[in-house]
């Protein structure tokens, strides 16, 4: 047989490759989307009904592209740029850096040995904070290895990193601090006081 008589993907009429593309799940689509140029043509000319799920997200999640910080030998904890996860309320996957430890840790995590349904339920700490999952002055340990110690602002009720013991006995962030010790001292021309 010679290469011209050989049938492939692509020589099929498009409306069995888009009944063949309906069965397939979210992220297969995409990665035949991002893996051929013909198909991915094809595919945004005739847009699917069905948008991703967060069952989609967590597959994609485990992609090799992002997981790199745990793919060497003894890596417990993840790497903020190097590993993503996704998060169910703003439906994004997000670097490390975006979750609290105990997000992606247990079962959580995506390298947990089962496939828990406590992984769907994972979310990031800005959807944390706008949804009121992280309430003012609780304190968190985000970003995995290369992460730190945050609190959300009891004042400003903004995640913000917290360095020194300072922020977290106060549970306010390091500019609302500032601004508390430069309040003024009562008189009328407002001068603060050191």
């Amino acid at each position: 047989m010679d290469s011209s008589s050989r049938a492939g993907l692509l020589s099929l009429p498009t409306e069995l490759l888009l009944i063949i593309l309906s069965h397939f799940d979210y992220s297969s689509k995409l990665a035949l989307q991002w893996t051929c140029k013909s198909l991915n043509s094809v595919m945004k000319d005739h847009r699917f009904s069905r948008a991703y799920t967060m069952t989609d997200l967590l597959e994609i999640e485990r992609w090799p592209c992002f997981s790199m910080g745990q793919q060497g030998e003894g890596t417990k904890q993840p790497i903020g740029g190097l590993d993503y996860f996704a998060c169910h309320i703003c439906f994004k996957i997000r670097s490390a850096e975006y979750f609290s430890n105990a997000m992606m840790k247990g079962h959580r995590g995506k390298l947990s040995p089962t496939l828990s349904p406590e992984r769907a339920h994972r979310f990031c700490i800005p959807c944390g904070v706008r949804f009121y999952r992280y309430h003012p002055g609780v304190r968190l340990q985000y970003g995995g290895a290369t992460g730190g110690d945050g609190v959300v602002c009891y004042k400003c009720h903004r995640f913000k990193k917290v360095v020194g013991l300072v922020g977290f006995k106060e549970r306010t962030c390091g500019a609302c601090l500032r601004s508390q010790s430069l309040s003024f001292n009562g008189d009328e021309e407002g001068t603060p006081y050191c």
